[in-house]
């Protein structure tokens, strides 16, 4: 049996305790659920991890001693110190494109939700407010997508449907995209160009704060910004003051650069829609995400045993 650490909370969220023990069971694995912060000395016992959005540093790698592989339960591996991990030689997987198509629900659920100004109504509704809100026309519109990878071309051809002009921008000029009714053109005449910008990058040293002040001042006045990616991908204090003083229409966040419950001036805004980091949350995708999760980490192990 294999000691295995899971220290995602997301990891089996919804799913019934006994579909996840005969889960473990099938890939002879011996799972406790405890989260980074709390594990202390034990650490060193397990020779897997399944880990969310916690940071995995080069002290902690340093106190694991069995641990042959760690997976991140999503996409991408910004909160793991990969240098650190091939040091210790320890495996570091992820699950790309897994979750691809719910992300991308979202994406394209917060556009209507911030363009037709869904959210707001609904609170002034539930408040006695009888308002007649103007939202922004979606059909025809232009859409600029930042980051063409499988989420931003699944995107692309979703919206199809409306006659959405769409633009792209990534450092890797993809087909899919084109195929999908994308162009591509430079990050600058997207920013000018859209009505609705949707942020599809992963986090790191040339994406931190790709959004900031003087793009957000480039953007028109009357545009909206979509982030599903990671929080840090948009300077928040700088969103804040584009928000406050309508520099833009609007945003739909579902990252942020503080992912906790705490206050943030920026959720006092009100041309702002706030979802808490569920992209990903639909019960097709989080399933096949923890069977993933397993499989890849069965593959390490055993090919690690001889």
């Amino acid at each position: 049996m294999y000691k295995i650490l899971v220290a995602s909370e997301s990891f089996g969220y919804g799913a019934k305790k006994n579909d996840l023990l005969k889960l473990f069971k099938k890939y002879n694995y011996t799972p406790d659920f405890i989260t980074i912060k709390k594990i202390g000395s034990r650490l060193k016992d397990y020779e897997a991890i399944i880990i969310g959005t916690e940071e995995f540093t080069g002290e902690l790698f340093s106190k694991s001693l069995k641990l042959k592989a760690i997976i991140k339960y999503g996409i991408g591996t910004d909160n793991i110190d990969t240098i650190a991990a091939k040091k210790h030689n320890v495996e570091v997987l992820n699950l790309p494109s897994v979750n691809s198509i719910t992300v991308a629900e979202m994406a394209m659920g917060l556009l209507f939700a911030s363009g037709r100004k869904i959210v707001e109504a609904d609170r002034f509704i539930r408040n006695k407010k009888w308002l007649k809100l103007i939202g922004l026309q979606i059909y025809g519109k232009t859409l600029g997508i930042i980051g063409t990878g499988s989420i931003g071309t699944i995107l692309c051809g979703m919206v199809s449907g409306l006659k959405m002009k769409v633009l792209g921008y990534d450092l890797i000029r993809r087909k899919e995209f084109i195929g999908s009714g994308g162009k591509y053109v430079s990050f600058n005449s997207l920013l000018k160009k859209s009505d609705f910008i949707s942020i599809h990058v992963p986090l790191n040293k040339k994406t931190y704060h790709l959004i900031g002040k003087k793009q957000l001042s480039e953007m028109k006045n009357n545009a909206i910004l979509i982030n599903v990616s990671r929080g840090s991908v948009v300077d928040e204090e700088a969103l804040h003051y584009a928000l406050k003083n309508n520099i833009i229409a609007g945003a739909a966040l579902d990252v942020f650069e503080d992912e906790s419950p705490e206050d943030n001036p920026i959720f006092k805004i009100e041309n702002l829609v706030c979802t808490p980091h569920i992209a990903a949350y639909t019960n097709e995708t989080l399933r096949l995400m923890d069977l993933k999760c397993l499989e890849k980490l069965s593959t390490v192990l055993t090919s690690r045993d001889f």
